[in-house]
């Protein structure tokens, strides 16, 4: 820790860290966690929306059925 004109420096980061009841450390999160979390999250939203405009397209035309056609032909 940098001392400065007698004062601590208070820009050192944050960190979480998770206790159970018997005071042993769970879980720790520090800042570098939340930044790959943000970018995985962005990553996974632009490759979500590359694949739905793949899957977005206008199925091709049927060919239309004539109405004086019969429903079976039997050869």
């Amino acid at each position: 820790m940098k001392q400065t004109n007698g004062l601590k420096d208070i820009d050192e980061g944050w960190r979480v860290q998770v206790y159970d009841r018997d005071r042993r450390l769970i879980c720790l999160l520090e800042p570098s966690h939340g930044w790959v979390f943000f970018f995985g999250c962005v990553t996974g939203f632009l490759i979500a929306v590359a694949g739905l405009s793949r899957t977005v397209t206008t199925p091709p035309p049927s060919p239309a059925i004539p109405s004086d056609a019969p429903p079976l032909q039997i050869d």
